[in-house]
């Protein structure tokens, strides 16, 4: 505690981080409380913060669960597997190549899911193991405990992306009856965005009986990143619709 954070922290992005910290309280991503009140429970263990500077992007607020030992000392119980974005553009571009001309051109869709990792809870024994000393005076130091998954934290990636390939896994199985093709709060939004004129469709390598029977209708994500792939409006529109309500 006597320590504290990062001198990026500390000193040249105190405001930033102060700032960041009062936008996550209000979302109820991260708790700020007396030091002195969480001092003694056994679970406590504290991690310095740092802020990243970002080209041409705000900052972006870091903490070094390395430094602490926390990331060396836990138990890997998240899949490793899960991680599957490795290859994700390969997968579009497959199925892109193998679409059935007949229906058109293949539409593209990206959906990021913002804030990413804050979409995840953490236990209450969990959290006071990730907790951040916060910039303060020595009389009244404060700690910032998160309430979802943090960045630093070596876990947050797979259980972050176990979420998120389970969101898309449950959008590729629905059918494009289901209940899930009703309207959703975000489609004029997201209609307003639809760019549907443009290039016609590709002609295929694959000869004729190996080609695809249905336009394409298809979900994938890189991490926090949904990327879908459908033929004509209606697929593209009932898909869309889909992964909003998984979401």
């Amino acid at each position: 505690m006597q320590r504290g954070s990062h001198p990026s922290a500390k000193h040249l992005y105190a405001d930033f981080l102060t700032d960041e910290m009062l936008d996550m309280i209000s979302k109820g991503y991260w708790m700020v409380l007396p030091y002195h009140s969480l001092r003694h429970h056994p679970h406590l263990k504290l991690s310095p913060a740092g802020v990243i500077q970002q080209r041409n992007r705000r900052p972006r607020t870091i903490v070094d669960y390395s430094y602490s030992g926390i990331n060396q000392a836990l138990t890997k119980i998240a899949p490793g597997y899960v991680m599957q974005f490795g290859r994700a553009l390969q997968r579009l571009l497959q199925r892109i190549v193998n679409s059935n001309p007949r229906f058109g051109p293949v539409y593209m869709c990206k959906v990021d899911l913002s804030d990413g990792y804050y979409r995840i809870p953490l236990t209450s024994r969990g959290c006071l193991e990730l907790a951040v000393p916060m910039p303060s005076t020595r009389r009244w130091p404060l700690l910032a405990v998160p309430s979802v998954l943090p960045m630093g934290w070596s876990e947050s990636c797979p259980y972050f992306c176990m979420a998120t390939e389970t969101i898309a896994d449950e959008t590729n199985k629905q059918p494009r009856c289901s209940f899930s093709t009703l309207p959703h709060a975000q489609d004029v939004l997201a209609a307003a965005q639809d760019q549907l004129g443009g290039p016609t469709a590709i002609s295929s390598t694959l000869p004729a009986p190996l080609l695809p029977q249905h336009p394409i209708d298809y979900t994938d994500v890189y991490i926090d990143d949904f990327m879908l792939l459908a033929q004509t409006h209606r697929v593209a529109t009932t898909l869309r619709r889909r992964l909003f309500h998984n979401i």
